[in-house]
């Protein structure tokens, strides 16, 4: 009897931490051309109403969905009342669509995970390389979303609307030993921007090369 009831015990804890966690995954439409938009969500348990989503966006060709399993950012996310977000996304250009996918997918998390709140959450990018110019763009396409971004040691990061980011709080980090493009890329939007009032710091990391800041 004591086994039994142990048994259910675990299998009502396995479910509790199974729903925590919701997976969307877009399909393009023929007018889009990216190729790759999938998501995964934590959403912290005893929280009311959440307060925003924080992204963890990965490198060129990488796949940053395992984050809802860390324990440590599962945390962090829960103490300031933030959704944990991972995404495997191939293609950083806002007119391809992939801006689309992920509207759609806070969409489809409010719904399944019954926070309302998800579709008009503020955003916080953690962005390293291509990860930091996705965080950038998205910024840059659709500024109300994002309520701050990083952007780490990144190399291409189209200045054509950055005006409209300008008041979006933003943290760019290059490395001393990174590739001169990349750390020009950055310095540059820095700089251009800066004195027209844009609320970005640029910091760089000494003894470091292209490598995802942890701290």
């Amino acid at each position: 009897m004591f086994i039994h009831k142990f048994f259910f015990i675990f299998l009502l804890l396995i479910q509790l931490i199974i729903t925590q966690i919701y997976n969307f995954s877009d399909i393009p439409t023929e007018e889009e051309s990216f190729s790759t938009a999938n998501f995964s969500i934590y959403i912290p348990e005893d929280i009311d109403t959440l307060k925003g989503i924080y992204a963890y966006m990965h490198g060129f060709g990488g796949d940053s969905r395992l984050i809802v399993q860390d324990t440590l950012m599962r945390e962090l996310s829960k103490s300031i009342k933030f959704a944990l977000l991972g995404v495997q996304l191939d293609n950083m250009h806002m007119d391809s669509g992939i801006g689309n996918s992920l509207i759609e997918a806070k969409a489809f998390f409010a719904g399944e995970s019954n926070h309302v709140e998800l579709i008009n959450s503020p955003i916080f990018f953690d962005g390293y390389s291509w990860g930091g110019q996705w965080s950038y763009h998205y910024t840059v396409w659709k500024p109300d979303d994002v309520i701050a971004f990083i952007t780490m040691k990144g190399g291409y990061h189209d200045t054509t609307y950055s005006e409209n980011a300008l008041n979006v709080p933003g943290y760019m980090f290059i490395g001393e030993y990174d590739s001169d493009y990349r750390i020009e890329n950055l310095t540059d939007i820095f700089l251009k921007h800066r004195g027209s009032g844009a609320k970005w710091a640029l910091a760089m990391e000494p003894n470091s090369g292209h490598s995802r800041i942890n701290d």
